[in-house]
């Protein structure tokens, strides 16, 4: 399995690392070159374009990742739909992350640790997530048990999605274990399902990082509150904080290249509610924001949220992420084909110093991690 496709950047940046891939393209026709993913851009959407846009995505014959959100969150029916609409045989679909400590246990998303904050609407079954679409689940028990390719095969002849449960790494390796020989298979799930397929696939060579150094601009888009934690942390390690008030939408250039004075800066959204019918108009000033910055002054980028990273990277004129590794799962370090040093993360992730990780990896002059 060599190519994903994903709804958003960072998700797309999980997978193709995952899978060990190794670049990202932006457009959503793009071919992959060699191997990795390509970001639809699609959370976002209307149903009847992220249908019609995989659909066009899918074709042929190849095995193919879907790459959706853990929380299945987007649209994750519109796009199983568009792939059935091209393909006809084996779908099998996980959205499980347990490096996140998210399981799936009787089609129902479940968590280890402590749930994700409010915000958008999302599904917490697979079931629910997929709509009417035809699904069969398969139990814990199933996966584990030695007859479950017998089951997929049967599920795949009677044209069902096979929604399967999955509590750790090793039930997802048996779950890409027993989806491999399908012709044509296509998986449907986290970055977790990504790992399980790409454990299976050689390590790709390691890109050399630039020489030199450069202050690190951190871009906080996500609500989340583990977000909200994190630039707490980074706060307390005496990392300025720029905050963009959500109503105002002020010209915060000046503030945040004063900021980078000290090698580090944060820009983010004043805590409050946010009006979703204001969310588009505060992520695009956020992008524009950043441009304008480096506009004025070289810094390499940390970006949270998937929607935020894919506005930033399209003001920069972005069309391509190499990838050079990762910070820890979720956080993926890239080089753009602009020539940017980045790390992309979703905004859900990460533990309380994650930020502050991200930030010293960016910091430093010479490439350590490893694909």
């Amino acid at each position: 399995m060599r190519l994903a496709l994903a709804d958003d950047l960072s998700g797309a940046a999980e997978a193709a690392l995952a899978l060990r891939g190794t670049s990202v393209q932006l457009a959503r026709f793009a071919q992959s070159e060699g191997s990795g993913a390509v970001d639809l851009d699609l959370r976002q959407a209307e149903q009847g374009t992220a249908r019609a846009v995989v659909r066009e995505a899918a074709g042929g014959a190849e095995p193919l990742f879907l790459k959706i959100d853990s929380l299945l969150r987007g649209n994750v029916e519109a796009m199983v739909r568009g792939i059935r609409d091209v393909r006809d045989g084996l779908v099998l679909c996980t959205p499980a992350l347990p490096v996140a400590g998210r399981a799936t246990i009787g089609g129902r998303v479940v968590f280890a640790g402590a749930e994700p904050g409010p915000g958008e609407y999302r599904p917490d079954t697979v079931a629910a997530a997929l709509g009417d679409l035809p699904l069969s689940t398969v139990d814990l028990a199933a996966v584990r048990s030695p007859v479950l390719p017998e089951l997929l095969a049967e599920i795949a002849r009677d044209g069902r999605i096979a929604g399967c449960d999955a509590e750790t790494d090793a039930d997802l390796d048996l779950l890409a274990a027993a989806a491999r020989p399908f012709p044509g298979v296509v998986a449907v799930g986290s970055a977790g399902l990504a790992a399980a397929f790409g454990r299976q696939r050689p390590v790709p060579p390691v890109p050399e990082r630039e020489p030199g150094s450069a202050p690190v601009l951190v871009v906080v888009g996500s609500a989340e509150p583990s977000a909200r934690r994190q630039v707490e942390v980074l706060a307390a390690d005496g990392v300025p904080v720029v905050e963009i008030d959500p109503v105002v939408l002020g010209d915060v250039t000046a503030a945040v290249v004063a900021g980078l004075g000290s090698g580090r800066v944060v820009l983010t959204v004043r805590a409050g509610l946010v009006d979703p019918a204001r969310g588009r108009a505060l992520t695009a000033h956020l992008a524009t924001t950043v441009q304008n910055v480096l506009g004025r002054r070289e810094a390499r980028l940390a970006l949270t949220g998937g929607e935020t990273a894919r506005r930033v990277l399209e003001a920069l004129g972005v069309t391509r992420l190499d990838l050079l590794g990762q910070v820890h799962p979720g956080a993926v370090h890239a080089r753009t084909d602009t020539g940017h040093e980045i790390v992309t993360r979703p905004g859900s992730h990460g533990g309380q110093d994650s930020l502050l990780a991200i930030t010293r990896q960016l910091s430093q002059t010479q490439h350590q991690e490893a694909l």
